[in-house]
């Protein structure tokens, strides 16, 4: 069974206003969850207390906004659990192998979500791969194809009117 979030609240509501909503959020589905729906493959105790561990352990306050914008955008319980199973699917499996684990775990004490990659053996010494043929063939064509980046943005602009592009103002 995973820890139960931190009570109280530990983001100040004045100082982390977006931060706090969305930890009461998570606290929410949490008191919650057994009359809450499963909607994905976690359960949705799992759910609030990976989110609200999301929070509370975010290395960076940029990351903890994002993460609290994204749980506040949420309009309802499976909002939530998709949410859920998206930091799960993209953010957690991004670190998985089949190969053993030296693992390290993140967010929920007593669940295994492993960070780190298998150290069996060495590291493999980087391979050298060839462009394609058919890029080697038209690569004096592609030359021509590219230009300078303008220094500044109002030559960017100028570049863009004398382009013919349609041009969209405020």
């Amino acid at each position: 069974m995973s820890t139960p979030l931190p009570r109280p609240n530990p983001f100040d509501v004045t100082n982390q206003f977006a931060s706090h909503c969305a930890y009461i959020n998570c606290l929410g589905l949490e008191d919650r969850h057994a009359a809450v729906t499963k909607s994905g493959n976690l359960t949705v105790l799992i759910c609030a207390r990976f989110l609200g561990y999301m929070l509370v352990e975010a290395p960076s306050d940029a990351g903890r906004d994002n993460i609290a914008s994204e749980i506040i955008r949420c309009t309802n319980d499976e909002a939530l659990q998709t949410l859920a199973e998206l930091y799960k699917n993209h953010f957690i499996r991004c670190c998985e192998s089949k190969h053993r684990f030296t693992c390290a775990f993140l967010c929920l004490p007593d669940t295994t979500f492993p960070l780190v990659l298998s150290t069996k053996g060495r590291t493999p010494v980087p391979t050298h791969h060839p462009s394609p043929p058919s890029f080697e063939a038209n690569k004096e064509e592609y030359k021509v194809l590219l230009a300078v980046t303008p220094k500044s943005h109002s030559e960017a602009k100028k570049r863009v009117r004398l382009s013919n592009f349609p041009t969209f103002s405020n």
